[in-house]
């Protein structure tokens, strides 16, 4: 469904307003959150998804989020952090990075920790990031957004739920509650700031 700022706005407070987490992930012109520009924020649950592209002020739902205290869950937050922060003034605080998380649980393993490697061990799935390369470099102001996008943002948001599960399963295991959520992921939000 496509809908103008008021309707989407509304939506995602009817849809989101008991949440304690929220999946966040953004697809931007560059690496660098400090010289990219978002190109689509996409928020959601495991089940309902919002898209917004560069054309909507993105600050009402960030901003919800962070005076809500409602956490986010995402792969590489500090990244994602920095780009909201500079595009909304607002620092996000309350996270679960899966790929902190993974570092953390498998350290010193040989493992590697990039989103599609995560999605292959935990999912036993290919995701194909060739997609994201569409983003790169692209002017926000002509970037026309197209299904394949919103399907790789989707894909990436609902994933990340199975994902938390099994890391859970881990840090439980292995006693690193406190390392984790005490440590790791509050350290997060203070270096991206």
């Amino acid at each position: 469904i496509v809908l103008d700022e008021d309707e989407g706005l509304n939506m995602f407070f009817t849809l989101f307003k008991k949440k304690k987490m929220l999946s966040v992930d953004l697809e931007a012109t560059g690496l660098d959150s400090y010289k990219s520009s978002p190109l689509l924020y996409g928020i959601g649950t495991k089940h309902n998804q919002i898209m917004l592209d560069a054309t909507v002020n993105a600050y009402p739902y960030i901003e919800y989020i962070y005076l809500k205290r409602i956490t986010i869950l995402g792969h590489n937050l500090q990244y994602d952090l920095k780009l909201i922060s500079v595009n909304t003034g607002i620092m996000l605080r309350k996270i679960y990075d899966t790929m902190i998380a993974e570092q953390r649980i498998w350290m010193k393993s040989g493992y590697t920790w990039g989103y599609a490697d995560l999605i292959e061990r935990y999912l036993k799935k290919a995701i194909i990031k060739s997609v994201r390369n569409e983003f790169i470099g692209a002017d926000p102001n002509t970037f026309e957004i197209n299904p394949t996008h919103l399907y790789y943002l989707r894909t990436d948001l609902t994933d990340l739920y199975d994902i938390r599960v099994i890391q859970r399963h881990y840090i439980k295991r292995q006693k690193m509650e406190l390392l984790i959520y005490g440590i790791e992921f509050p350290l997060t939000s203070m270096l991206a700031d």
